[in-house]
């Protein structure tokens, strides 16, 4: 941990673009590293995977913690019991010797171990192993690892031989000869493409031996798989042919990876916003809680480093993209419906109020009106006024009384009429909703495009 803020603490000083990518790098190793001595001190049983994903907090020098880990996994204990229980015991005899550190008398004891059965596996990798990183003894590790690569067991071979190779890898490197290293590296990344740190001792062998094209391939595809170390890179002297270069390739793959994680997550924002207008996240509290989530994530856009552009895209961006867009869409369209409804029945209440007041209209209204009219027409009769001027009283009666009610029933119509809703706000909501589903289509789309997925190699 410490040699990485060290080497982070320089180059931050020389490449502004770098210094929060080394601190953010060291800050997670640190963090990371307390739960894996934990882990350490636990001795629990560990599955392949596990060491691998352990295996990732690492820095990719750091070779007696990933022993440690290997030798922590069950397939490599079951392997122990294989060659009965008294080779078992003078195994883990001569094992916690050398874990003591008297790595002498745990090597006389192993010897006999694989003198006594000398297709013991588990023997010959701690004899490889102990050779190789506490006697210099470089042809006596060969020897043994590869014939460990002879003996593998048939479960987890793969596994194994991965393993072992990535050992042979070390022990060639450090006897000065890279290129048999660089073929265990390869083989490593044929068997096992997710081995931890592979990429970084490929690329670093390239550039030793000056060829920049493939490590500059290999440095991509690690800073696409483990970008802290490609940042522990820029200042490892192994890559000096190529760390100008590297650094350019870094901030054009910062920006482009920028650009398109920007785009996506404007797109889920703008489906957040929707959501946020029709108040969708007042009853759901799963969505609320993702929507905050897509708010603080897309607030860490701006950091506008690759290792953040990187998380986004690769597991907070699918994570949010696989809820928040679909639930969103499907509260759309139920409120398009349970809206529409509402309106229906809304207008038809409205309706069945019209109705029931222009009928108390024609009873209590236009009947008095039509009564006071032949009463005038009595009344203009028992005078003996002219038939004539009686009829014409009665229509300027009629006329006058009629427009009157007209101008009433007018007014009171356009308040019934301006009460029906009519299906503005069905349309608005309908909108929204097959804009919602527009960009949850081009951000499904957008995720799959995505190129910061480790590359194909030809080896």
């Amino acid at each position: 941990m410490d040699d990485l803020e060290h080497a982070g603490s320089s180059k931050a000083a020389l490449d502004p673009l770098l210094a929060g990518e080394y601190l953010r790098a060291a800050g997670t190793w640190r963090k990371r590293g307390g739960r894996f001595m934990e882990m350490l001190k636990l001795r629990q049983v560990l599955g392949t995977k596990d060491v691998e994903e352990l295996s990732a907090w690492l820095p990719p020098h750091d070779l007696d913690l990933r022993f440690d880990l290997e030798r922590m996994t069950k397939p490599f204990e079951d392997t122990i019991r294989i060659g009965g229980e008294e080779t078992a015991d003078l195994f883990a005899r001569g094992e916690a010797m050398c874990d003591r550190g008297d790595f002498d008398i745990g090597l006389n004891v192993l010897k006999k171990v694989v003198q006594r059965n000398s297709q013991y596996f588990p023997g010959h990798v701690i004899l490889g192993y102990v050779y190789m990183m506490h006697h210099n003894d470089y042809e006596n590790a060969a020897n043994h690892l590869a014939r460990a690569l002879n003996f593998v067991p048939t479960q987890n071979a793969d596994h194994f031989r991965a393993f072992i190779l990535y050992l042979m890898g070390h022990s060639h490197y450090r006897a000065g000869r890279p290129g048999n290293a660089l073929q265990a590296f390869r083989q490593v990344r044929r068997l096992s493409p997710a081995t931890p740190g592979v990429l970084y001792h490929i690329a670093r062998l390239y550039s030793q031996t000056g060829q920049t094209v493939d490590a500059m391939r290999h440095l991509e595809n690690m800073l696409r798989v483990q970008p802290e170390l490609f940042f522990l890179a820029m200042t490892d002297d192994g890559f000096k042919r190529v760390q100008d270069e590297a650094l350019e390739t870094f901030a054009t793959l910062t920006g482009d990876l920028g650009t398109q994680t920007t785009q996506l997550m404007g797109k889920l924002m703008r489906i957040v916003s929707l959501a946020t207008k029709h108040n969708l996240h007042e009853d759901d509290p799963d969505l609320a809680l993702r929507m905050q989530i897509a708010q603080r994530t897309d607030k860490l856009l701006k950091k506008n480093q690759f290792s953040v552009y990187r998380q986004i895209a690769l597991y907070d961006l699918p994570e949010l993209e696989a809820y928040v867009p679909e639930t969103i869409h499907e509260a759309l369209r139920h409120k398009m419906h349970a809206t529409s409804e509402q309106i229906v029945e809304y207008n038809r209440r409205i309706a069945k109020k019209w109705r029931a007041w222009r009928n108390r209209f024609l009873l209590l209204t236009l009947g008095p009106f039509f009564a006071a009219c032949v009463a005038l027409l009595l009344v203009l009769l028992e005078q003996r006024i002219s038939t004539n001027a009686a009829f014409l009283w009665s229509i300027f009666i009629y006329i006058a009384g009629a427009s009157g009610v007209g101008i009433y029933v007018q007014r009171r119509f356009h308040r019934f009429r301006s009460a029906f809703k009519g299906t503005e706000e069905v349309d608005e909501i309908r909108g929204d909703s097959q804009e919602v589903a527009k960009l949850m289509n081009e951000l499904g789309a957008g995720l799959v495009r995505m190129t910061w997925h480790p590359m194909d190699e030809t080896e």
